[in-house]
């Protein structure tokens, strides 16, 4: 046993290599294809967790203070997208897939988040210039063709109806709902938007965007959507003022005429980005041209 030992010794001392660990410098055996594989040596678990520790962050990283430049954020993305395929989005989606959550699991969560933060969830609130900044990204983004093509993804996943197959009224009520947050025009009754809130679940009392010339008579009268999209066609009410006059046929629908919808639109301030677009459509419209669904498909 003592000469197998011995053997074993004269082994490990041969195939070993003494080198000083990355964090204490302490003197330690390693083997040589280890020490020619790994950057960093250390004498234990310890030190390793000391020594990530204080290295990788602040001026201990490398790429502290380094940006990358819009040519290499361009490559670095073009990299990651080609990776993606319909295996990789498997893999990705595998951890739970086929899983449930259960009510247990889900009430563990909910507990863990008043615990921690004393509410459901913690507070995000964001400057007036970050939401700007984040409202010109987003609609930057939104291009005709990226919809496109994200409905065409939804169509095929069985998410979302063909546009071809929508119900015509239902498709006329999408495109007439407003592109831009309306908050930004001064629309009617927005001024109360601080003191009543948004409509939701917990604020039943919150107002909700109107048309004032109703998307029921622009698709009756083949109004161009764009222009019911106006924010001077938006004003602010109650959701349960919002219900009365979609139920009650004894009150008009419109708090507005046609005409003068026209004239007020004409008579808007030209910062409103579809504002040309909606002039041209009111002079086509007065020389006799309607609305049409197969233009907006």
């Amino acid at each position: 046993m003592n000469i197998r030992l011995d053997i074993y010794i004269k082994i490990i001392l041969v195939m070993a290599i003494l080198v000083n660990c990355s964090n204490c410098d302490a003197e330690i055996y390693k083997s040589a294809c280890f020490v020619k594989k790994s950057k960093n040596l250390f004498c234990g678990n310890e030190c390793r967790v000391k020594y990530m520790k204080g290295k990788g962050t602040g001026e201990d990283n490398p790429n502290f203070g380094k940006k990358w430049d819009d040519e290499r954020k361009k490559t670095q993305s073009e990299i990651i997208k080609s990776k993606v395929d319909d295996e990789y989005r498997l893999n990705c989606a595998k951890g739970m897939k086929g899983k449930k959550v259960t009510e247990e699991t889900k009430k563990k969560r909910v507990k863990t988040r008043f615990e921690k933060y004393g509410k459901f969830g913690p507070d995000v609130i964001l400057s007036d210039e970050v939401k700007r900044k984040i409202g010109e990204k987003s609609r930057a983004k939104f291009t005709d063709d990226f919809k496109n093509k994200m409905h065409q993804t939804m169509v095929e996943r069985g998410h979302w109806i063909d546009i071809k197959n929508k119900d015509p009224y239902l498709f006329y009520r999408e495109i007439s709902n407003w592109n831009y947050n309306v908050l930004l025009y001064n629309v009617i009754g927005s001024n109360f938007i601080k003191e009543s809130g948004f409509y939701n679940k917990n604020n039943k009392k919150g107002l909700v965007r109107d048309h004032r010339y109703s998307r029921r008579s622009g698709f009756e009268n083949m109004i161009f959507p764009e222009i019911l999209r106006h924010p001077y066609n938006c004003e602010f009410i109650t959701h349960s003022n919002n219900i009365r006059k979609q139920q009650n046929k004894t009150i008009n629908s419109n708090s507005i005429s046609l005409e003068d919808l026209f004239e007020g639109i004409k008579k808007y301030p030209t910062e409103y980005p579809e504002q040309n677009i909606c002039l041209s459509k009111i002079k086509e419209y007065e020389s006799g041209l309607r609305y049409s669904r197969d233009s907006y498909l």
